[in-house]
Formats: structure tokens, C-alpha cells, sequence
């Protein structure tokens, strides 16, 4: 939908099978140490436009690769930003056990920092909480969570573009 492809995907999955076939050989398969020290390696190298992101990867980045001033985003299946409590792994299935406590399913995408699923939100989507088993938590949070990333990602490339056309308009001048 967004018409482009990532450069590079570093993932740590057990199920290569699970990664669509357009972007596969863009894929490495490594560990949490390979990987960080990758990113690393490409903040060292000086290249300005790197963005990272976090699907799925389940590990704290160490403060090394946060402190190379690498952006780094995350995506967090649970509404954050209206129940603090919910960060961590799986939360989503809290959306269902506890259908009383949460009135409203979501999903955030915020920076990563050296704390937990803590850094500055940059999307936030939540809808009324319909949740009608762990299954259905799984499925809506996915959903609502491939609809952030597309906010996120059309967001931040308009934004670029426009910055790029600026920088342009000001050298023709």
C-alpha cells in the first residue's frame, strides 16, 4: 500500500516462512548480539536516514545502539496511552480476560528507550472494546496495528518529502 520496501530487515525469527515473499531477500536472520551490533556497524557509518523498526522482536535494545541516535520505533499491540499497565509481552490477552477494567482496544508506535515500552507515542489507535476471546484480541490488535504502521509510515515520509522539497525551493532561490 505504502509502494516502497525496506533497505534491509535484520530479524530474529524462528518462522522465516512468516516474512512475505517481496521483501525475503532483503532479510538477514541473526541474533539479538549480531543484530545490535549491525546497527551499530550502520550508525558508525554515517549514514543520516536510518530508521528501525520493531515488529515482533520481543528483546530490550541495549543502551549502545539507543545511544547511537538511531531511530528506533516499536509497535505495542495495547492502548498504552489510556491504561499504562498494560506494557509488556501479550497484553493484548488483558483486553479480554479483563474486558470489565479495559472499555477500549488499541495499539501505540513509540520510540524506543532503554525502558520498557516507554518511549514517546507517535501513533495511538483505540476502538471500543469488542474483544469476544484471545483469539479476536490477537486479530483486532494485529488489524488495528497494520493501520498504524501505515499512518506512521505515510506521516513520516510526507513529512520528509516536504522537507526535501523545501530544501530544494530554498536552493533554487
Amino acid at each position: 500500500e505504502l509502494g516502497f520496501y525496506p533497505d534491509l530487515i535484520l530479524t530474529n525469527t524462528k518462522h522465516p516462512s512468516n516474512i512475505h515473499s517481496d521483501i525475503k531477500d532483503r532479510c538477514e536472520f541473526a541474533s539479538k548480539l549480531e543484530i545490535e551490533t549491525r546497527l551499530i556497524d550502520i550508525s558508525n557509518s554515517g549514514a543520516s536516514d536510518i530508521l528501525v523498526t520493531l515488529h515482533g522482536y520481543l528483546r530490550i535494545i541495549s543502551p549502545e545502539v539507543i545511544n547511537t541516535g538511531i531511530t528506533i520505533i516499536n509497535g505495542h499491540p495495547a492502548p498504552v496511552h489510556l491504561y499504562p499497565e498494560l506494557k509488556g509481552k501479550d497484553q493484548q490477552e488483558n483486553l479480554f480476560i479483563d474486558k470489565d477494567k479495559y472499555d477500549r482496544y488499541g495499539v501505540i508506535i513509540h520510540k524506543v528507550t532503554n525502558t520498557l515500552d516507554d518511549g514517546e507515542i507517535l501513533v495511538a489507535l483505540d476502538k471500543p472494546n469488542d474483544v469476544t476471546s484471545i483469539v479476536d484480541a490477537y486479530t483486532k490488535a494485529k488489524e488495528l496495528s497494520k493501520k498504524s504502521w501505515i499512518l506512521y509510515f505515510k506521516e513520516h515520509y510526507n513529512r520528509l518529502w516536504k522537507l526535501e522539497s523545501l530544501e530544494h525551493t530554498l536552493q533554487e532561490k
